[in-house]
């Protein structure tokens, strides 16, 4: 007589013996799935997707903006050392001037409106201290105005008709953090000499 020997699969919890196939417990457990790798994670379509390398970028581009703006802040508070950069460079009549404060009136009439104002229109007792000890109130003015233009400034007449004799010289810097525009306006006498100077001074800043 033949046996037929009949494996029977181990029962699930419910009592019901498990077949091949079905959906019963299997004899064994799977192995855990791996951990997913740092920066990766699943994707629609089954894939990983790679996002910690866009976060190392992120962190680099970070750390450069911070280190330029620690470096310009520092640079700031150290005397000419942004003047190599500046474009034109600065002459010897315009270093280590101050800031001034006001209103400009370029050297012409200012309106009745800025006269009844308490501020005071901008003037740099540096510069024009540098100025008048070089060319005295009374001075020839055209030898003025020709030191100017050797030194880099842009001569114009700011006011026209309302007062054809008042000149102004302006140096303007560009290129560089804290460029410098320094202006200086004069009056011309009838005589061609000097009558008056007024000077003004900006920093920008970036």
């Amino acid at each position: 007589m033949r046996h037929r020997l009949r494996h029977r699969w181990p029962t699930n919890k419910s009592g019901n013996e498990g077949a091949r196939g079905s959906s019963g417990a299997l004899p064994f457990k799977l192995p855990p799935a791996p951990a997913t790798p740092l920066g990766e994670k699943p994707t629609p379509d089954g894939g990983m997707e790679m996002d910690n390398l866009c976060g190392y970028f992120d962190a680099m581009k970070l750390i450069q903006l911070t280190m330029r703006s620690v470096l310009i802040g520092t640079c700031g508070f150290l005397p000419g050392c942004w003047q190599p950069e500046c474009d034109p460079a600065m002459p010897e009549l315009l270093r280590n001037l101050h800031a001034t404060v006001g209103w400009w009136s370029e050297g012409c009439p200012p309106p009745e409106d800025f006269r009844r104002q308490s501020s005071k229109e901008a003037d740099s007792p540096q510069l024009s201290g540098r100025l008048r000890s070089r060319f005295p109130l009374g001075s020839d003015e055209t030898a003025m105005e020709r030191y100017l233009l050797a030194e880099g400034f842009q001569i114009s007449s700011p006011c026209g008709e309302r007062a054809p004799r008042v000149r102004q010289a302006q140096f303007h810097q560009e290129s560089c953090p804290y460029p410098m525009n320094a202006k200086i306006a004069w009056e011309r006498a009838e005589d061609g000499k000097l009558a008056w100077i007024k000077t003004h001074v900006f920093y920008k800043y970036p």
